[in-house]
């Protein structure tokens, strides 16, 4: 991984301001990353829909922060980039044809979190990549469903 990341910072104001904040590693998944940044700035640009990515977690400054990841980021990696003292940000990885999946991180107490689950609990190691965590998310995992018609 790449010690170099870049950090773009969004000030949204009008009825409401907020600072949304996102990180770019420039790495060899630059070009992947900046997809994630893409689709970000799309469900931006919808206010309904933009609402939602301001809601994620905040950092102790009040910005809500998004890494673009790459499904072999690892878990670690994530957490690395917390502040033990106190610290969020939220992953970021494009999926399917034009879907992010969201991934929320968080340090405030004596371990990083997850999705509010403690790394290390349930599986969640911190040598886990992001593709990883994603396959075993239900709602990106496939299921089986019967359809039924009614006539």
């Amino acid at each position: 991984m790449s010690d170099e990341i870049i950090h773009l910072i969004i000030r949204i104001t009008g009825d409401w301001a907020y600072e949304l904040v996102i990180r770019i590693a420039l790495d060899e998944h630059r070009d992947e990353r900046q997809e994630v940044d893409t689709r970000i700035g799309r469900v931006l640009a919808i206010r309904e829909q933009a609402q939602y990515l301001l809601a994620g977690p905040p950092n102790a400054v009040g910005e809500v922060v998004y890494t673009c990841a790459v499904p072999a980021d690892t878990i670690s990696w994530l957490v690395e980039q917390l502040d033990p003292r106190g610290d969020a940000l939220v992953a970021a990885v494009a999926i399917a044809d034009q879907f992010v999946l969201t991934l929320p991180l968080s340090y405030g107490g004596h371990h990083p979190e997850m999705a509010g689950v403690s790394i290390g609990e349930h599986g969640q190691m911190p040598d886990m990549t992001v593709g990883q965590v994603a396959r075993a998310t239900p709602i990106v995992a496939p299921l089986a469903a019967r359809y039924v018609l009614s006539t």
